[in-house]
């Protein structure tokens, strides 16, 4: 027997986890968030509206206000650091509802499938779908081989003048 998807609802870690990789995914296009980017400090508003589908559990909206500003550093003498009240980021990102599969692989997270072991018994695995493109796979190849596959791109907004 091939394997077989099992259809699973989502646990509340899972719907955790492919909210914060699709906030990732649409951060990581901001210039801001680059490796190369430092701050001594940082203050951030969390918007959240989470409602379940087909679900007994009520929707949750929840604002969440995370500050980071180290008042001293390395040994020196406190000192005030002073954060910008105006916001140099604003994204919204809105989840659809898909199926608790489809979300798995979009998340790149495993999914439940069914197989048998070797003794003929059905037995439920956990297999990833849908891999990340491994290191190096561009360098050398032919252009035709990278269906299916996004580059990773970084954009900075700007706001341009036109005369």
């Amino acid at each position: 027997m091939a394997e077989v998807s099992l259809v699973k609802q989502l646990s509340g870690t899972e719907a955790l986890d492919s909210m914060l990789f699709e906030l990732r995914k649409k951060l990581k296009m901001n210039g801001r968030f680059s490796p190369h980017m430092a701050y001594p400090g940082y203050r951030a508003i969390l918007k959240l509206e989470f409602y379940p589908a087909a679900s007994f559990v009520p929707h949750v909206e929840q604002v969440i206000e995370v500050e980071f500003v180290p008042v001293a550093v390395n040994n020196e003498e406190p000192r005030e650091v002073v954060v910008s009240k105006t916001a140099l980021v604003d994204e919204t990102v809105e989840i659809p509802v898909r199926p608790p599969n489809q979300v798995r692989e979009d998340s790149d997270m495993p999914t439940p499938v069914l197989v048998m072991d070797e003794k003929g018994n059905p037995v439920e695995k956990w297999v990833h779908r849908k891999g990340k493109i491994p290191k190096n796979k561009v360098k050398g190849g032919k252009a035709g081989n990278m269906e299916g596959y996004e580059p990773a791109v970084t954009m900075v907004p700007t706001d341009l003048t036109v005369a």
